[in-house]
């Protein structure tokens, strides 16, 4: 996770853990996206209704670095 928290900040973007939901949520700082500005949160699933296994939540981590890492900085959002 400090790896991911790391690349994230690097590129001006926000990780949050939302553990209840077991969902890993990257977000872009307001006015960017990804994807021709498309997408502006970046979301990894590792379980379903509050429970999961740990190796799960690490490969979640591990798929959004990956993506993260392919995707690079956001870019300006021009959805209008």
């Amino acid at each position: 996770m400090k790896k991911l928290k790391s690349l994230a900040e690097s590129l001006g973007c926000t990780v949050e853990d939302d553990r209840e939901n077991t969902t890993l949520y990257i977000h872009a700082p307001e006015g960017k996206a990804w994807e021709g500005g498309t997408l502006s949160t970046l979301c990894h699933g590792y379980g379903s209704h509050g429970s999961y296994l740990a190796n799960w939540r690490q490969e979640a981590i591990q798929e959004a670095f990956q993506r993260l890492t392919e995707l690079g900085e956001p870019v300006d959002d021009y959805r209008e």
